[in-house]
């Protein structure tokens, strides 16, 4: 019985970057962490400035 939410919870975390993938967009999320930590040392580092 224990050991049922368990695997549910680690499936769970390993669909988590797909389902993350599907709503930003594969190689648009990973753009976009890059422009966040780039943009993290400004005041306000949200990647919403974007040029």
């Amino acid at each position: 019985m224990d050991s049922k939410p368990n695997i549910f919870i680690i499936i769970l975390s390993y669909l988590q970057p797909f389902v993350y993938r599907k709503l930003y967009g594969g190689q648009n999320a990973v753009n976009q962490l890059a422009k966040a930590k780039v943009t993290s040392t400004r005041p306000g580092g949200l990647p919403k400035d974007r040029k």
